[in-house]
């Protein structure tokens, strides 16, 4: 009888793996000796340990089969290969194992990351290491974390590139920073942070040319006032869109390195208020966001679900 499964060619088997989702596309290594490697050709991977725990019964089991998956995908796909990865994490796992994951991930030269996690996960010093000094590659970075604290290593030349990357979406990252920072990002067109904190006594500066899109939320009040010192500077001259919403304050000042590019640019700033009265704090920094859009062609500032301003020129 002839093996049909075998005659296929390359071409096709590539494609049909291609098309699985990455747990099924490894299984298919068992089909003939002539797709037991094709699977690492794969070059989008989908890491889900939702998908091990909702098909066992026995969920002891599942963790260290996942474990176990994720090792040997990430052992055996070749670098360069692979473009786009997720990683979704729903239980707690050992930092250390999350941390190796993650740098093998950047040290496989991905172009798209999109890690989402319940857990803690401190980047290690080699994991923030490589984020910073070996990401040009990469364009597309997505970080949805519980809570992740990265501490940016020192530069070399007093700011850190990442030439490719065009969309920046990041959660519940903590940046911890000794010295200026700045980012250059020549092609970025969208940044999206959501409870993030840059704790530093110095300024953040994002160098984005071609940035056309921010948006910054932040749901929570940190405990201490220290939290809002670090000044994040936008030098962006095609901005088309920022929204900003904010609890009980803007937690952090945002300013535009140059105010009167925005002209073409459509704000929405919200900020929610515990109470029924505006503080002086709270008016002090919606001040500094809203001078910094005093040119642009809509405006509109909303207070406890009101629209304060509504300006359309």
């Amino acid at each position: 009888m002839e093996d049909l499964i075998s005659n296929l060619p390359d071409s096709l088997i590539t494609h049909i793996i291609s098309c699985l989702p990455t747990k099924d596309a490894v299984r298919t290594s068992v089909l003939s000796k002539k797709w037991l490697n094709h699977w690492i050709s794969i070059t989008k991977l989908d890491l889900d340990d939702g998908v091990f725990y909702s098909q066992r019964r026995n969920k002891s089991g599942a963790k260290q089969n996942f474990i176990n998956f994720v090792n040997r995908t990430l052992l055996f796909t070749p670098r360069n290969n692979v473009e786009s990865l997720s990683l979704v994490i729903t239980k707690d796992y050992d930092a250390s194992l999350l941390n190796a994951w993650i740098f093998c991930i950047l040290e496989k030269c991905v172009k798209k990351i999109c890690i989402n996690a319940i857990c803690e996960v401190p980047f290690s010093t080699l994991t923030s290491h490589y984020l910073f000094y070996h990401s040009n590659y990469l364009e597309e970075l997505v970080l949805k974390m519980c809570c992740c604290a990265i501490k940016v290593p020192p530069s070399s030349y007093g700011y850190f590139t990442f030439g490719s990357l065009k969309v920046l979406n990041l959660c519940a990252i903590i940046f911890t920073i000794e010295e200026s920072l700045v980012i250059h990002l020549p092609v970025l067109t969208k940044f999206k942070t959501k409870n993030c904190l840059w704790l530093s006594a110095y300024d953040v500066t994002v160098e984005a040319p071609r940035l056309k899109t921010v948006c910054i939320k932040e749901d929570f009040k940190p405990l201490t006032r220290e939290l809002r010192s670090c000044k994040i500077k936008f030098s962006a001259s095609c901005l088309k869109e920022f929204t900003y919403c904010g609890h009980d304050g803007i937690m952090q000042p945002i300013v535009l390195s140059n105010p009167s590019v925005a002209y073409d640019a459509y704000v929405n700033i919200i900020i929610y208020k515990r109470g029924s009265i505006v503080d002086r704090e709270i008016g002090s920094s919606a001040c500094l966001l809203l001078k910094q859009f005093s040119q642009v062609k809509c405006i509109k500032f909303h207070i406890w679900g009101e629209v304060i301003l509504n300006h359309l020129t």
